[in-house]
């Protein structure tokens, strides 16, 4: 039995479980089988990282360093309030602002109005 398991951070779990009785060819393979088996989804789960990776750099070209981090902020904390951004990054409010327009602008968040909040959403 092959068991594969995401939860929404992007964390991958595989767990492999031999079969207790004796199959009349031997166990090496199915050990061999379950081990290619692994290594298909292990290569599968660092190319989707790799590919996450190039399209975080892709879509952040041309950013300010104080901009990605706001946004590694929003994508660390998705639904963060723009408050707490202020309070954990001791920008001023006024910046603050202005790095979540240009954010907003490029597409890569979008602002929710909840009460008198805004609370920060990724957008891709």
């Amino acid at each position: 039995v092959l068991e594969f398991k995401t939860n929404r951070k992007g964390i991958y779990k595989v767990a492999i479980f031999l079969k207790s009785s004796k199959p009349a060819y031997g166990k090496l393979p199915v050990i061999i089988g379950m081990a290619l088996i692994a290594s298909i989804i292990l290569l599968i789960i660092a190319t989707k990282a790799y590919l996450r990776k190039v399209k975080f750099e892709r879509l952040t070209k041309g950013l300010r360093d104080d901009e990605i981090y706001v946004l590694k902020l929003i994508m660390k904390n998705n639904g963060i309030e723009q408050k707490k951004i202020e309070m954990i990054t001791n920008f001023s409010k006024a910046k603050v602002s202005k790095i979540l327009s240009e954010l907003e602008r490029r597409g890569l968040i979008r602002k929710e109005r909840v009460g008198n909040k805004n609370r920060l959403y990724i957008n891709f």
